[in-house]
């Protein structure tokens, strides 16, 4: 059973979707370190560098993870976990952006799966299945 580290971060106070993924996780018999919400981006490194985590997964409703999760990669290669999937969803952007602009920027910022809202549990969990076939 692989661990995921899941969360909010800064100043996002939304739930619902974190929650609603956490439990789909569960379900499928994956381990998961819940930092709930306005994590900062350093507690979702340590996390998984101590619970040896196969990946992170950021939930976001604000819009503004653009900028609160700019520094998430380097901070995980930084700590050694240097090919750690990381996994964002929800409302990215404030306004309206279009989705591939919002999908293209967060990959720059070195996310391996970028979610638009309303992307299904189960969707996500087969990309996180897929992604970690090669290192089980």
């Amino acid at each position: 059973m692989a661990t995921v580290v899941t969360g909010t971060v800064g100043t996002d106070v939304h739930s619902m979707g974190l929650r609603v993924l956490e439990y789909a996780l569960r379900q499928s018999r994956y381990s998961v370190v819940s930092l709930g919400v306005q994590a900062p981006l350093v507690e979702f490194v340590d996390a998984a560098r101590e619970a040896k985590a196969a990946a992170i997964w950021v939930s976001s409703l604000a819009g503004h993870a653009e900028y609160e999760c700019a520094d998430l990669r380097d901070m995980c290669t930084e700590a050694g976990l240097v090919n750690i999937p990381l996994y964002i969803g929800g409302i990215l952007a404030v306004g309206p952006v279009p989705w591939e602009e919002i999908e293209a920027k967060f990959q720059k910022l070195g996310f391996t799966r970028v979610y638009p809202p309303g992307t299904l549990p189960a969707v996500a969990i087969s990309d996180l299945e897929k992604d970690l076939a090669p290192a089980r």
